[in-house]
């Protein structure tokens, strides 16, 4: 299931939420199974639509709105991550966009033609 086919419970309330890696490294949000290992609510909301633009975009909002939250390892993990490309461009440690870029190409869907996507 894509991030953009997580949808709201009859209910209205938002689905428990977790993160999976995709075969080529790719986190993307999936309703899920164990609530141990999910997000609900505003943080799970605000997660979700991070994720709806795409990996990178969500890994950036767990490094920096995300910090100092409680998170399930999944979450936690791209939460580290996140902010470790943040980090250095808030001090001034990353001085040229190139730098971000290559840092941030992992997470860019590769559109080759002939690539299955996921």
């Amino acid at each position: 299931m894509r991030t953009g086919a997580v949808r709201r419970a009859s209910s209205g309330c938002p689905p428990r939420l977790t993160l999976v890696v995709s075969p080529s490294g790719h986190p993307r949000v999936v309703v899920a199974v164990d609530e141990r290992d999910a997000v609900t609510g505003a943080k799970g909301s605000a997660v979700a639509a991070a994720f709806e633009g795409g990996a990178g975009t969500g890994v950036l909002h767990l490094g920096a709105v995300e910090v100092g939250t409680s998170l399930p390892p999944a979450f936690a993990y791209f939460r580290e991550l996140g902010h470790e490309l943040i980090e250095p461009t808030r001090v001034g440690g990353l001085n040229d966009n190139m730098t971000l870029c290559v840092l941030l190409f992992p997470f860019v869907p590769s559109t080759r033609p002939g690539r299955s996507k996921e």
